[in-house]
């Protein structure tokens, strides 16, 4: 349950953050994928991974462009309740 408060607040900024033309792309889609949230938009995708209900990470890839891995975060997340 508390996934879910937690998943619903941050759509809710995103959705501001978006709103607010801040972000420059574009929404195409959305999928979850276990613990985590894909957003896809014309510059690239949003992945945000949940690791306990107050702790998320968040990862943009832009189209194109390779990234190195993140190791911000140094355990792998939670299952999904």
């Amino acid at each position: 349950m508390r996934y879910f408060i937690t998943f619903r607040r941050l759509l809710a900024a995103l959705a501001l953050f978006t709103v607010t033309g801040l972000a420059a792309a574009d929404y195409q889609s959305h999928r979850q994928l276990g613990n985590q949230l894909l957003l896809t938009t014309s510059d690239g995708e949003l992945a945000i991974t949940f690791f306990q209900p107050q702790v998320a990470e968040v990862h943009y890839q832009s189209a194109g462009v390779k990234q190195l891995p993140s190791f911000a975060i140094g355990t792998s997340p939670a299952p999904l309740t």
